[in-house]
């Protein structure tokens, strides 16, 4: 007697709860037919792609074993079906001997059957760039080909170096419906264009469609220069429709302005100053170099995070210089300021940490004027690294001299600290 099958719907919340366990997943891919299509959609669904391991001693002696690529490979050969179920693909390039991605002829041809992947993110296993230049033209194509899918939806990038704007404006005119794009440690040395990289363009179809874009990550140590490629006729980003923006801050400030001013449609912005920052040149601008904020009416969300060291400029002084710049009543609502802090020993000196916030009252007196009357709640938070002494948080609450007595009266103001040493 045939036994009844389980409800599809059941099956689904099964495999769904082993999503994270792929030995077991591939037992359900053997259960029975109705099981093995949600089975292999877990198991292929996010793929990660890095170097090969080593070669171990003796290692000529044994039988070759195949990497990872080759055996995805030929498990799409023999099923087809399995290139459908990948969604997300993350390639990691290795270091020295173990480099791949430039020279690997299985990449490109693996990247030509995929057609329904929407993450996408290629980085380097350590802290150093791949050239742009130092990849193959085929991969080159494929890879701009792949970008130009129009089931992409989130690209991240990180540790890439180019040696032209052009090359880099390339990849920027490729997507047409991303709503995530992620940049990290992107390098651009020069502004200048590159002949070189018109034959690739002559090889790849990108479409007239622009990409409303809703979040965007401008991370560590990226080139300024990726906000003049995203803002050139060129590309494919539209800038106006972003949501949400996370920027660190270089001393490029002028090319920020220009990212905020065009992005006019914001609720949430979060912004990371570097400890190397120079915030003494930013009050020497002129106007149109600085970041004004009255362009950005819509923004619920403000986040800035700060990497204190102990010589660092004041940071509050141009904290209240950046939230002055709403000068009419803004949806403001949440203001969240964190601070990370390295602590001397409880024996040294700690009056540089404890009293660095003088200048916090003018901005009490800012966020309580009528701009802000929106505003639900001010938190701010002390990341604490001091690899001596235990229950250091508490001990620098009570050392710390706060002036905030309109946000305390109005019960607006959340302050916190939090060791991060142990």
């Amino acid at each position: 007697m045939q036994l009844p099958s389980l409800p599809p719907e059941l099956v689904d919340q099964i495999i769904e709860n082993l999503k994270d366990d792929p030995m077991t997943l591939k037992c359900c891919a053997s259960v029975c037919r109705g099981w093995l299509s949600p089975s292999r959609f877990r198991i292929f669904r996010r793929i990660t792609l890095e170097p090969r391991e080593p070669s171990r001693p003796f290692e000529f002696l044994r039988r070759k074993r195949k990497s990872a690529l080759q055996s995805l490979v030929d498990a799409i050969k023999a099923s087809p079906e399995i290139a459908s179920y990948i969604r997300e693909v993350e390639i990691v390039e290795g270091i020295g001997a173990q480099e791949w991605i430039g020279n690997e002829p299985l990449l490109f041809f693996f990247l030509a059957l995929l057609k329904h992947v929407t993450r996408f993110k290629l980085r380097h296993s350590a802290v150093m760039p791949i050239s742009w230049n130092s990849l193959s033209t085929e991969f080159k194509i494929e890879l701009l080909r792949f970008l130009a899918s129009s089931l992409l939806c989130e690209i991240n990038l990180g540790m890439l170096s180019f040696v032209d704007a052009k090359a880099f404006r390339l990849l920027l005119r490729c997507p047409s419906h991303l709503r995530i794009l992620h940049f990290d440690h992107i390098q651009i040395t020069e502004s200048s264009n590159d002949p070189s990289e018109t034959p690739l363009a002559d090889r790849v179809i990108f479409h007239p469609t622009r990409a409303h874009l809703e979040t965007l990550v401008l991370g560590a140590r990226t080139s300024p220069r990726v906000i003049g490629c995203l803002l050139h006729p060129e590309s494919a980003i539209d800038i106006t429709s972003l949501r949400n923006l996370s920027i660190s801050v270089s001393n490029n400030f002028e090319e920020f302005a220009r990212l905020l001013r065009s992005a006019f449609n914001l609720k949430s912005l979060e912004i990371l100053l570097m400890s190397d920052i120079d915030l003494g040149s930013y009050q020497q601008l002129p106007l149109p170099g600085r970041f004004d904020l009255s362009h950005n009416l819509f923004i619920t969300t403000l986040s800035v995070r700060i990497d204190v060291i102990q010589r660092q400029d004041d940071p509050l002084p141009w904290l209240n210089t950046l939230l002055s710049t709403f000068t009419a009543p803004n949806k403001l609502r949440n203001i969240y300021v964190v601070y990370s802090l390295y602590l001397p020993s409880p024996y040294m000196d700690r009056s540089v940490n404890t009293s660095v916030f003088s200048n916090w009252q003018e901005i009490d007196t800012t966020l309580t004027g009528p701009t802000f009357d929106a505003l639900e709640e001010v938190r701010l938070e002390f990341s604490l690294e001091n690899p001596i002494g235990f229950g250091v948080a508490p001990r620098f609450l009570e050392e710390v001299d706060l002036q905030s007595p309109a946000l305390r009266a109005s019960n607006r103001l959340v302050v916190e600290a939090f060791d991060t040493s142990r």
